[in-house]
């Protein structure tokens, strides 16, 4: 290892540096000499549970390596960051605004990560980000950015600043994937923020996103007509098929995956009811892109756990993993060639 051009361990380590942050962490320990070669890779790939300590903690390590006169200046290449706050907030002002300390380490992170950022998972854990009325991380374009990933987000909004209006902070973006219970999907400004994307994925699909998912991407549904095939009753007249304006342009595949089938019996079978009637709104979402559209619907399985579950978690961290080792992830229905880096 001491003969190798510096040159060459770098790329070593950036090959190894994929596993969220334990072995650039390692690889600090190891010696002085692999320690300064190494740190331009350490922070390749990021996992961080952003409770106050760790995230302040983080954030004044990577300032102090930018800092640093040593040539090449360490980047973020992939960054998963699940906001969380500690302990619990007890009361609903606590609930809607975070400390002056949280957002300004918050907002330092994002900064000093966009430039270089590949892809991107925000993850909000269900008693902190969503509650947040204004939380402004996202401030400054991320020119390199690929796929995006957004948990548990009840209005992306308070994410940017709500001093400018909202712009295509994600001009490269093609992949974009929404994971959420909440009953609106905030499409149209994801489709301004993210102006190129070619992929989207929406999971945890519950019946107020129907409607939703099919103006964005202008295709007609009929409520009455999945009823009808609920109930096994004759289909009514068709209403007209001619296609609506689209939100998204250049989409060319969506995926969609319905919330867990909730339990039988249930309150006089509504639930039930329910999940059905979302589903046969995206089966026919499905039918008409894949007839008369160049949208390419993949209808997924319900999700088999609860979202935000433990379960549930680990895939969602898997996912990201797949991705940053340049496989496809959430994405893995869809066949596609090239390398995506």
């Amino acid at each position: 290892m001491d003969t190798l051009p510096l040159e060459t361990k770098q790329q070593i380590f950036a090959l190894a540096c994929t596993d969220g942050g334990s072995t650039g962490n390692s690889l600090s320990l190891t010696s002085k000499s692999i320690r300064e070669a190494s740190r331009t890779s350490r922070f390749h790939t990021v996992y961080l549970i952003a409770d106050h300590v760790r995230l302040e903690a983080f954030v004044a390590l990577y300032d102090r390596e930018l800092k640093k006169d040593r040539g090449d200046k360490p980047h973020i290449r992939h960054l998963f960051i699940k906001f969380c706050r500690t302990p619990v907030p007890t009361n609903e002002s606590e609930l809607k605004q975070p400390s002056s300390t949280y957002l300004d380490a918050g907002q330092r992170l994002i900064h000093a990560a966009a430039p270089g950022l590949y892809t991107l998972m925000v993850y909000a854990s269900w008693w902190s980000l969503r509650h947040f009325l204004y939380f402004p991380v996202i401030q400054n374009p991320f020119p390199l950015l690929r796929e995006a990933t957004f948990v548990d987000l009840c209005d992306p909004r308070p994410l940017f600043d709500n001093d400018m209006n909202i712009s295509p902070l994600f001009p490269a973006v093609t992949r974009l994937h929404l994971l959420t219970c909440n009953t609106d999907l905030a499409l149209d400004t994801w489709s301004i923020v993210a102006p190129n994307v070619t992929h989207l994925r929406v999971t945890g699909i519950s019946d107020g996103h129907v409607d939703q998912i099919a103006q964005a991407i202008g295709v007609r549904i009929d409520v009455e007509r999945g009823l009808h095939a609920i109930l096994g009753l004759p289909a009514p007249p068709e209403t007209p098929t001619h296609s609506l304006p689209r939100t998204y342009p250049n989409l060319r595949y969506l995926l969609l995956q319905l919330c867990p089938r909730p339990p039988s019996g249930g309150w006089c079978g509504t639930e039930d009811a329910a999940h059905a009637m979302t589903f046969q709104g995206l089966r026919q979402i499905e039918e008409a892109c894949n007839e008369g559209s160049d949208i390419r619907t993949i209808l997924l399985p319900d999700l088999s756990a609860a979202p935000y579950s433990e379960e549930d978690d680990t895939s969602i961290r898997a996912s990201w993993m797949a991705s940053v080792e340049g496989r496809e992830g959430c994405w893995e229905n869809i066949s596609s060639s090239g390398p995506k880096w």
